[in-house]
């Protein structure tokens, strides 16, 4: 059950978390083999499986959920604080995620790696971001969510920087492992924050919110790629992350991480 600031269970957020970070962080990989193996289209036809094994799974253990028609109707009306969520959400995906399509490009074009080899370069960003969760979640339990939302900024800014000085495998598998540490810090206290400021008439829609933001910040990234690269290579795609990040860490010292006060919920906030 949600506690009194409308957080749900951690375990049930670090989950949630480690999934996420684990299935974006695990297509580069997958695609790499996918590739080699059967060239790209391959990698659009193992949507097809896993989309049905997902609608099967859905269809018999999702819990069916009533909606009152009335408040159907009615579109939700977001808090600050969650738009705000929202927005740092989108903005460090945008690191991430020219991380995840820039490296594999790079470890072919330059640095002469095949391919299911290159997908492998992003792997410890899969693997420490969902090792890491539980330690989030022990963290923000102890020192409180602004310091490791503040931390994991700090970890995505040092490994921009470190991608945008790398010119060697061992240099991008470093900055990967310190993404993978920042995206279980991030992830498990934003989505944790998600709870924090919306209406809890309205979790689903702000949980929706959420999710969209992280495709927002993988579209920019893809677009923002599209440009850099092919001028720029990993170079531009290092600046582009360690630009974002800095806007991260700033957004990480003012983020709001305290329900407001409001008439729906009294005079309780949350910690």
């Amino acid at each position: 059950m949600p506690g009194d600031d409308g957080r749900p269970p951690p375990r049930v957020i670090a989950t949630i978390s480690m999934v996420l970070t684990g299935s974006a962080a695990l297509g580069p990989v997958l695609s790499g083999f996918l590739v080699s193996l059967w060239g790209w289209r391959a990698i659009f036809l193992v949507n097809v499986p896993l989309a049905a094994v997902a609608l099967v799974v859905a269809l018999r253990w999702l819990p069916r959920v009533r909606v009152d028609a009335a408040r159907a109707a009615a579109l939700p009306r977001p808090r600050a604080g969650l738009l705000a969520t929202c927005g740092q959400f989108a903005l460090t995906n945008v690191a991430f995620y020219v991380a995840f399509f820039a490296v594999p490009l790079w470890a072919q074009r330059t640095a002469g790696v095949p391919a299911h080899v290159a997908g492998l370069l992003v792997l410890p960003l899969a693997g420490l971001g969902i090792v890491m969760t539980p330690v989030a979640v022990a963290l923000v339990a102890r020192f409180g969510s602004r310091t490791v939302l503040v931390a994991g900024a700090a970890l995505l800014l040092g490994g921009s920087l470190t991608m945008l000085a790398a010119g060697s495998v061992v240099l991008v598998l470093a900055a990967s492992a310190l993404l993978g540490v920042a995206a279980a810090l991030g992830q498990f206290t934003l989505n944790s924050l998600v709870f924090v400021h919306a209406d809890r008439r309205d979790t689903g829609a702000a949980v929706g919110m959420f999710q969209a933001s992280r495709y927002v910040g993988a579209a920019t990234a893809s677009a923002l790629l599209g440009t850099l690269f092919d001028r720029t290579g990993l170079t531009g795609g290092g600046w582009t992350m360690t630009g974002v990040s800095v806007v991260v860490l700033a957004g990480a010292a003012l983020l709001p991480v305290r329900r407001r006060p409001s008439a729906s919920d009294g005079d309780r906030s949350g910690p």
